[in-house]
Order: C-alpha cells, then structure tokens, then sequence
C-alpha cells in the first residue's frame, strides 16, 4: 500500500534518520546481512529472490536446525498475527538443499526451523505481533550454495496516523512540559517537530525516536508560536501527520489597580486581582462576547 504525504508532511520529512527497534534500521527492500545484528527491517520479503553464495557462519547466533556453514540474515515487519514464508529452492551446487529459520531475538533459539531436502520448497508459519521486527536465518545445508525465492503472506502495512497530542496549549517562553500519543500499532519510530526555536528532548526538532519511547517526549517551548507536530514510520513507509498549535505564553495579566475597578468587555483586557473579595460592579454597558 502507497501512502500519499501532504505538502506539510513532505516539508517535516526533510533530513529525517528512520531508526527502527533495537540497533536495526528500516530498509526499502530486503538486504542480505552476514550475521543477525545488523540485519535491517524490511516492509516486506515477498518476491525477494537471491542467493547464499559468499557467506560465514554466524556463531553469536547458535540455535538452529543443523549445523551453520554459509547462513545470511533478513529482517522483516510482522503484518498480521501469522506469518507464512515459502522458500523456493534452485540451482543448488551440490542438491542438497537450503536450510532456514525465524527468530525474533537475535541470540535466542529459533522460533521455527525447517530443514529443506534438495530442491524442494521450505514452508515456514508461526504467530506473531503485527508490527514487530522477525529475522529470517537461511543457510546451505552442508556448505550448500542455492538461489532461492521468497513468497510472504500477509505484508506488513503502513502505519496509521497518530491520535491526539496530549499536553498544554500554552506555554512561556524556555519553559518545559511533556507531551505523549498512544502507541501506534505497526510503527517502528516517531519523528517530532515543535514550534520555531523549540527543542525536543534536548534536540532541535525534527527529532526521529524510536517506537519504544518515542510515543512521549518533553518540549522546551521558543520565543514564537507554533505547532507540534508528530507522525509514525516503519520499513514500509510514513503515516499521516498529527499537530495541535501551542502559543508562548507570558504569565499573568496586569493587576488590577484597586479592588474597584470594572471588568473588561474581552477577557483579554481582564486585570488580575489577588482575590475576589469585596469587589463591588456592574454588568451595565458590556457588549456580549
């Protein structure tokens, strides 16, 4: 699914980092990796087609259906509840097949394991988190050079906008105050961007976080007013954006030069009294607001 970005998206997007969870960052389309800890995120592995050929073995990650001789890496978005992988198999040196695997933390033991025979396709399903990072582990059996095609149901998706900002609408000027969403399901970072001369957790904005904290973030208000500004993004692409303006606050109206003194006809003209105690008036002569 393509996701239309409205000009105020484009112009925010600028410069942007896309972090992901963990260590791993997004990637467009699927990249091989030689070992599991810097595997990137892939929106999807459907259609993916390549080969084993020129790769180590990776030790940090032992658990496994046989022994590891030529294993790659690749990272993928869970979309759904359940994931099914189909590996084709071809071409291989020897016949002897592919091996693979699904993990959802690098150094912990496979989730699911199949150890293919020669050319025969390797079916992979188990439930999963819409939204969270899984890596598929693919080795030749025995040292076994194939190329191989990949078939995924379901793809992940792009995520949706975030709901409303929480936190004030006012506030003065190098004064600081917290602001959060809800968690977006599928999103694997947030970015933020704050009103001219702000800072966003101690950066100028716009700030790219990772989705495990960056649902929250705290604000330093400028000298100018502005908008706040958040959308969500994983390896499939950028949500629509969420804002809600904050104007610089500057305290306290004038005080009010005795207790006697008439209201104002806006409440912008309104002096401040210590207390309202005593003060004598008339609604006579004010214009309806």
């Amino acid at each position: 699914m393509k996701n239309q970005l409205t000009i105020p998206a484009l112009i925010l997007l600028t410069g942007f980092s896309i972090q992901s969870q963990a260590q791993h960052g997004d990637c467009s389309t699927p990249v091989k990796s030689d070992n599991c800890a810097t595997a990137c995120l892939a929106c999807t592995l459907d259609g993916y087609n390549s080969t084993n050929a020129g790769f180590n073995p990776d030790t940090s990650a032992p658990f496994f259906c046989e022994n590891i001789e030529n294993d790659l890496w690749l990272g993928l978005l869970a979309g759904s509840d359940t994931l099914t992988l189909s590996i084709s198999v071809s071409n291989c040196q020897e016949n002897k097949g592919l091996e693979a695997g699904l993990y959802q933390q690098c150094g912990d033991a496979a989730l699911v394991c199949h150890s293919g025979l020669g050319l025969q396709p390797i079916q992979l399903k188990l439930p999963t988190t819409p939204g969270t990072a899984y890596f598929l582990r693919i080795d030749g059996i025995d040292g076994d050079v194939c190329d191989f095609s990949i078939s995924q149901l379901p793809g992940a998706d792009v995520p949706p906008a975030p709901g409303a900002i929480q936190g004030s609408t006012l506030l003065p000027a190098n004064s600081f105050s917290n602001y959060q969403i809800n968690p977006v399901p599928g999103a694997t970072a947030y970015t933020w961007s704050g009103p001219p001369g702000s800072s966003i957790n101690g950066m100028t904005p716009p700030v790219t976080l990772p989705a495990s904290s960056g649902h929250t973030i705290n604000l330093k208000m400028g000298f100018n007013n502005g908008s706040l500004c958040v959308l969500a993004s994983n390896p499939c692409g950028i949500s629509p954006i969420t804002c809600m303006n904050i104007e610089r606050w500057d305290g306290l109206p004038n005080a009010c030069p005795s207790n006697m003194t008439p209201g104002a006809d806006f409440c912008t003209g309104a002096c401040t009294q210590c207390n309202l105690n005593g003060v004598q008036g008339s609604n006579l002569g004010y214009t309806p607001v």
